[in-house]
């Protein structure tokens, strides 16, 4: 992993940005692989008391990632890296970029004035923040196309009116595919966007990090 710091900074200056990459296209990753990477990079987000100022890209042939942010207070190059190597998979690389507020302004004009190149990703915090059309789950409002398993599952968590049935704090329900391909994350994001307050997904991590 290499630290990008050519650019020097103001003093007071809060810009950066992290590339990430990666040796296998983002878009023949797994959702679940997918949506681990952006929930840790949300993360680093918290972390770094970034406010409404960033954006994000995907290069178009589908290996790098590129955030751009500007964070609250007094936050330094060593701590992102610190935090990019905590929080970020192994098996990806990562570039960090510390910038003056004229250079970042520039950089983000370039990466918007180049849209065959990067694209714009929308990156938010809570999955009810997209709509059902943009994470394509509107065929969950059919059960005709659910699986048997994702029928069961529901019918163990809500009852026919679709409250929550109260849980047994002695059992835990676990859903195991050896083979993948099921469904699994698309539901999960379909129950979390139609239950926002009563569902939530634990990403893959450590006891400290959840």
């Amino acid at each position: 992993m290499e630290t990008d710091n050519k650019l020097k900074m103001e003093s007071n200056s809060n810009y950066f940005s992290f590339e990430v990459n990666s040796k296998i296209n983002f878009e023949n990753r797994s959702e679940s692989d997918k949506d681990y990477l952006l929930e840790m990079v949300i993360m680093i987000f918290v972390k770094m008391s970034i406010n409404d100022v960033w954006f994000s890209f995907l290069s178009s042939n589908g290996y790098n990632y590129i955030f751009l942010f500007k964070s609250k207070g007094q936050k330094r190059l060593e701590q992102l890296q610190r935090l990019c190597q905590k929080y970020l998979p192994s098996s990806n690389d990562f570039n960090i970029t510390e910038y003056d507020k004229v250079t970042f302004q520039a950089k983000l004009k370039q990466l918007q004035n180049s849209p065959e190149e990067w694209i714009p990703i929308k990156l938010v915090t809570h999955s009810y923040e997209f709509t059902k059309s943009e994470l394509e789950l509107e065929k969950f409002d059919n059960e005709e196309y659910w699986f048997p398993w994702q029928k069961e599952i529901y019918s163990k968590i809500f009852d026919e009116k679709g409250n929550i049935i109260r849980p047994d704090k002695r059992k835990i329900i676990s859903i195991i595919d050896k083979e993948g391909k099921k469904g699994k994350s698309e539901f999960l994001k379909w129950i979390c966007h139609n239950y926002p307050k009563e569902c939530i997904k634990l990403s893959q991590a450590s006891e400290s990090q959840l």
